[in-house]
């Protein structure tokens, strides 16, 4: 898992900074527990998602099935992107039809 940077801002309300190891991501809060606690689960979230990519980099089929059966069956697509978002809560794919080219 990899970490996310933590640090002390000089001023302002929100004074703790996290940072994802890539800079895309940043989050702000009141103390250091809550920041530590959300760069940890942002951490977690982001490993997931790195294994979730290596899962399904050959994936050329997506079917969700709920309680009353199959609700999305999509052939012949890529897999742009994958996500977990909402505290880990929702699982958005972004996907194009077509092969990988």
């Amino acid at each position: 898992m990899a970490k996310w940077r933590v640090k002390k801002e000089k001023s302002g309300i929100f004074n703790w900074l996290a940072e994802s190891p890539t800079g895309h991501r940043k989050m702000w809060a009141f103390t250091h527990d809550v920041i530590i606690r959300s760069a940890t689960e942002a951490a977690k979230e982001d490993a997931a998602e790195r294994i979730i990519h290596g899962l399904v980099q050959n994936v050329n089929r997506l079917t969700v099935v709920g309680a009353g059966g199959r609700v999305l069956e999509e052939w012949n697509i890529y897999i742009d992107d994958i996500t977990l978002q909402d505290d880990g809560q929702t699982l958005k794919i972004f996907y194009r039809e077509g092969n990988n080219d």
